[in-house]
């Protein structure tokens, strides 16, 4: 699972910051064949919609909503759940 940032902002110097250890993990991922589920695109796509304080309220300790959709993705990612469009 990628670390995640609740901020919609992508100039946001932590989320900046936050990117490159993504990056990196992916690399890692990649080079190893290891499954990792991208929790900061369900963030940045769930935060199109709402409200960021839904899933935070300090942008990085999540919610119960946040709790959700972190374990749905890890769902998803190891093939339990089926990704809906």
């Amino acid at each position: 699972m990628t670390p995640f940032m609740v901020e919609a902002n992508k100039e946001d110097p932590l989320r900046e910051m936050l990117t490159n250890y993504q990056q990196v993990l992916a690399k890692v991922a990649q080079e190893y064949g290891i499954l990792l589920g991208d929790t900061q695109e369900k963030f940045d796509d769930f935060l199109l919609y709402q409200s960021s304080y839904v899933l935070s309220s300090d942008r990085v300790h999540p919610s119960t909503a946040g709790h959700v959709l972190i374990a749905k993705t890890w769902l998803e990612t190891v093939g339990i759940l089926e990704e809906k469009p």
